[in-house]
């Protein structure tokens, strides 16, 4: 199934979480969601803003995190798939499990340059593919390896923005009605 990108979306804005609790239960066709990912990002030259619950201790972080992915299974029908981005944590593996979510792959997204830093400077993100039940076999799967140019530029809505390759592709693969959050 190919996503038509060109149709009219509807965009909600407000806290996640209060958001997800309107939603009716099993809903919502694909997940794919962007959280923060707790490691103080500051974007390079003053760019953008710095994210905000970036920088919490992690059992805060904890308290914030695990109502919104457990909002995201309830809402996720079944047989249903959501993609996790994340840092380097491990924490949203658990985060995922907790909520009844089967982690089946960490794909790892390979950009065209490095990131900030001073010792080690990643080029890589990690996704996180969890299932909701059994969701169908797909005719040609992808590679849990995807290599896909970073957005970069001055003119960025948000200093971490997806590319839109990327997630078409993402998309592409299970379709329906997509919770972006």
């Amino acid at each position: 199934m190919q996503i038509d990108f060109s149709k009219k979306l509807n965009l909600i804005q407000g806290n996640c979480l209060e958001v997800l609790k309107e939603l009716p239960d099993k809903s919502i066709d694909l997940i794919l969601t962007d959280p923060p990912y707790n490691i103080d990002f500051k974007p390079p030259r003053g760019t953008h803003d710095k994210i905000l619950n970036d920088n919490m201790q992690w059992e805060e972080f904890d308290k914030f995190m695990q109502p919104i992915i457990q909002e995201l299974f309830r809402v996720l029908k079944d047989d249903s798939v959501a993609f996790i981005f994340t840092g380097f944590s491990s924490a949203f593996y658990k985060y995922a499990t907790q909520a009844g979510f089967n982690v089946k792959c960490q794909i790892v997204w390979v950009k065209n340059n490095f990131g900030i830093g001073y010792h080690f400077r990643p080029q890589h993100e990690d996704i996180w593919a969890c299932f909701k039940g059994e969701p169908p076999t797909l005719r040609e799967g992808i590679s849990s390896v995807q290599f896909c140019d970073k957005v970069n530029g001055v003119d960025l809505v948000h200093s971490c923005e997806k590319p839109i390759p990327l997630l078409e592709k993402l998309i592409n693969q299970y379709g329906g009605a997509i919770l972006w959050c």
